[in-house]
């Protein structure tokens, strides 16, 4: 019997009959891309690599967010968005991954360790992570 493609991504297929699942995928040819950096040029396979994106939403970076609410100045935490809106078009034009991040909390906060819900609110008064609401 003939194995049956199951997935439509490129390079990201399982061959599948009654009797057998094949999950295996032959690795793919490098595509090495050097980038100038300080302190050394770096050489990196774009088939392996990912963009992995932390903690960039509203809360943190934008005016109005929880940060903002708190006080604090979301300025610096601004700064790589410049950056990334040039780099990630290009990274998906070349098909690398990009991973975005983000922290979320349960409205009733039960994913929430007392060491978080401690660390803004240690007299455990305040806002705190997770309870302010926009």
């Amino acid at each position: 019997m003939t194995l049956i493609p199951l997935g439509s991504a490129p390079g990201y297929k399982w061959l599948v009959d009654a009797q057998h699942v094949d999950m295996s995928q032959p690795s793919p040819a490098p595509r090495p891309l050097t980038i100038a950096a300080e302190p050394q040029t770096v050489t990196a396979d774009l088939n392996r690599t990912a963009m992995v994106v932390i903690d960039m939403q509203n809360d943190f970076c934008a005016t109005g967010g929880w940060v903002d609410h708190l006080g604090v100045d979301v300025t610096p935490d601004r700064a790589s968005i410049g950056p990334l809106q040039t780099l990630l078009p290009e990274l998906r034009k070349a098909g690398v991954p990009i991973i975005w991040v983000n922290w979320g909390n349960r409205p009733d906060l039960l994913n929430m360790a007392p060491n978080q819900l401690h660390l803004y609110k240690p007299a455990g008064v305040g806002i705190g992570l997770g309870d302010w609401r926009s």
